[in-house]
């Protein structure tokens, strides 16, 4: 019956209705067990909230359902309807929606998002870390080099022979902080 509604919308009007039916029923479920537990603590017997709470949620249930059964009828007739005639720009079969389904992969999304964000956050700390030690070793570079340039001026001690590995090695460390902080950030912002 509602075909053309399947496959462009990916949902029958009566499924959407049935799962705000649902949504609204386990609000009303909610709030009884909530008013229970809380009236239950003030002392009230448990036989006589249970048989008046029960009154309360038919009353609620019965108010809401005549609404419900007139917001599918009009969801049906008025705003997802697709007259047979109309071609749907395509052909291809769409899954019904399962909402539940939908809903399980949404949380499943936010987890993933959420284990992403946990990551990016620690890749954003060691990124400030990298980016310390790489300062500290420019800093470091600048005194070896003024030492360097000192020693040179005394020709007769390897003290510039070791100053020059010492810096070479100090820029080999630098060279080696650049390419972990760019592939930290590279993978922070892809």
């Amino acid at each position: 019956m509602f075909e053309n509604e399947a496959q462009f919308f990916g949902f029958t009007p009566p499924s959407l209705a049935d799962s705000l039916i649902l949504a609204v029923n386990n609000i009303f479920f909610e709030v009884i067990r909530s008013l229970y537990k809380t009236l239950k603590k003030k002392g009230y017997p448990p036989e006589k909230l249970t048989r008046e709470l029960n009154k309360v949620l038919a009353i609620l249930q019965e108010s809401v359902y005549d609404k419900f059964d007139f917001i599918e009828i009009y969801c049906s007739c008025s705003i997802f309807n697709i007259p047979n005639f109309v071609d749907i720009p395509f052909d291809e079969h769409v899954e019904v929606c399962d909402f539940e389904e939908a809903a399980l992969k949404l949380d499943e999304n936010t987890l993933a998002l959420e284990g992403r964000m946990q990551t990016n956050i620690q890749l954003q700390k060691i990124a400030n870390s990298l980016y310390l030690q790489l300062k500290g070793l420019q800093d470091l570079e600048v005194v070896v080099d003024d030492l360097y340039i000192e020693c040179s001026f005394d020709s007769g001690s390897n003290i510039s022979e070791e100053v020059a590995y010492a810096w070479d090695n100090i820029f080999l460390l630098a060279n080696k902080v650049v390419e972990l902080f760019d592939k930290v950030n590279l993978y922070l912002h892809t």
